[in-house]
């Protein structure tokens, strides 16, 4: 096995050492031989779990040397603790080379500690340039984690980069290709898009053999590979395959909808969620509304607390022209989720057909049940008293 296929194999590691134990993160530690080391910084997710690595799908093989800087909590690796974090690792690993990963908050973190790690490359999937409060609509994702004692040195300079680094976007993401391209601005850093990912585009490691691919074309320099490897491993996605087929049934291709939602299929692998969601919207576009209600209804089944679901189902049956049957589909998911954009659409319904009684009746129970809604359900009770 190369060193390379040691990097993504998927078998059972050993247990890490902790080398140090932070007020805000940890750093561990598992030895190994192959080359070169990973330096994984965790996201705001998985970090805390301590599961950094298996959510990128690397550094599971029993041979590789995995270094995991682990956050408690969104705290975007404030800088007076993550330096000499990152410092004891780089004397740690003796100057054997290494590529530092990371997505999301963990892909701000492999860039802005990566060189002082002593590593040579970083990968950064969709990662945030800065928290900034003054922010406002797209970039303001995570502003909110924002202190002024922990973060007010935290943007990303070309001093901070390894000799490589890219940044993997998905462009049709504003929040993610803002930050991007504030990275590529003022750092430099090369951006590679990955188109219909959202914020999920490590998610393009689907295989160990496509992790092994892009980790060493990252590691060589080599641009074109890297952004080949990952177009390869993003067909294995769901959530991109899913995309792909709406973005096609929206277009007023269905028939191809239809077939890219069912591809795992073909594999004998069952559909996720996202690419049933596809499918019906595909089997509906095509004339065949009834196979769409089946799919819908099938994740109510398999998740009835689902509001994503219900809400689908309740506008599929308005694409029917059948109102009154969403309404009835609206109150099931009431039951079942307490959810207040259900129960929003719901009045809307009845109060389009002229049900203004019982629009009242729910805008009545809405305001006892979501007070922080006050105002806006005030407005609509003002405006069902007019109608009435």
């Amino acid at each position: 096995m190369s060193n390379w296929a040691a990097l993504a194999w998927s078998g059972k590691p050993a247990a890490p050492e902790c080398l140090v134990d932070g007020t805000y993160i940890r750093l561990l530690h598992r030895d190994g031989p192959a080359t070169p080391a990973l330096v994984i910084f965790g996201d705001e997710v998985s970090g805390p779990r301590g599961t950094a690595a298996r959510a990128l799908r690397v550094g599971a093989h029993p041979e590789a040397d995995l270094y995991e800087i682990l956050p408690n909590g969104p705290n975007w690796f404030p800088v007076t603790e993550t330096g000499p974090m990152v410092e004891t690792l780089a004397r740690d690993k003796m100057d054997k080379p290494a590529v530092a990963l990371g997505a999301s908050m963990g892909g701000y973190g492999a860039l802005r500690y990566g060189a002082r790690a002593g590593c040579t490359t970083a990968l950064a999937f969709s990662p945030q340039a800065r928290l900034d409060p003054a922010m406002a609509g797209p970039g303001a994702r995570h502003s909110g984690h924002f202190r002024a004692d922990l973060h007010h040195d935290m943007e990303v300079s070309p001093a901070h980069l390894p000799e490589r680094a890219y940044v993997i976007v998905d462009p049709e993401d504003a929040h993610d290709l803002l930050h991007a391209e504030l990275l590529r601005h003022e750092a430099g850093v090369d951006v590679i898009p990955l188109k219909r990912m959202g914020h999920r585009t490590e998610q393009a490691l689907s295989s160990p053999k496509i992790t092994e691919e892009v980790l060493r074309a990252a590691a060589a320099g080599d641009r074109e590979d890297l952004a080949r490897a990952l177009r390869r491993g993003q067909r294995a996605v769901p959530r991109y395959l899913a995309r792909l087929s709406m973005a096609c049934s929206e277009r007023g291709h269905a028939r191809w909808g239809a077939e890219i939602a069912q591809l795992p299929e073909r594999e004998g692998k069952p559909l996720a969620p996202d690419l049933r969601m596809a499918l019906a919207r595909a089997r509906a576009e095509l004339g065949e509304p009834m196979a769409a209600l089946e799919l819908i209804e099938t994740l109510i089944v398999d998740t009835p607390t689902n509001p994503r679901f219900w809400r689908a189902l309740s506008e599929q049956y308005e694409a029917m022209g059948e109102a009154h049957a969403a309404c009835d589909v609206l109150e099931l998911a009431l039951e079942e989720t307490e959810n207040f954009q259900l129960c929003w659409k719901l009045i809307q319904i009845r109060f389009s057909l002229g049900s203004l009684e019982e629009a009242g009746l729910l805008a009545e129970m809405a305001g006892e049940l979501w007070p922080e809604r006050f105002g806006q359900i005030e407005r609509m009770k003002t405006r069902i008293a007019k109608a009435a």
